[in-house]
């Protein structure tokens, strides 16, 4: 896909929300999980990525599994972080503009 980082969230919504927020910002694929726990066929893609962003829901489960996930991924080989959506929110409830800022964040603190 020529893409770089691998954005994986939670939900359908989160998913079409992402893919439309990013939809001008080359550089991003965005995977859903259907929920906290992503399975090995789909951790085994993610990983074939440089850079992956575990973009979860902003709850206690989001921010437990989005850490567990990278560091997963980064036994992987796989440049990995967790950035869950803020407190409270999920990515689908989140501006196009604030999506953009947060991959944006996620992606200098991983490098």
């Amino acid at each position: 896909t020529g893409a770089d980082v691998a954005v994986a969230v939670e939900d359908p919504l989160s998913y079409y929300k992402i893919k439309w927020a990013m939809r001008d910002v080359p550089g991003f694929d965005v995977y859903c999980a259907l929920g906290t726990t992503v399975k090995p066929i789909l951790a085994l893609k993610i990983a074939s990525y440089t850079r992956a962003v575990m973009f979860f829901d902003g709850d206690p489960p989001g921010w437990r599994e989005s850490k567990l996930m990278a560091r997963k991924l980064r036994g992987l080989g796989c440049q990995a972080i967790a950035r869950c959506a803020p407190e409270g929110l999920d990515p689908k409830d989140m501006t196009a503009t604030q999506i953009r800022e947060h991959l944006n964040e996620a992606i200098t603190i991983s490098t």
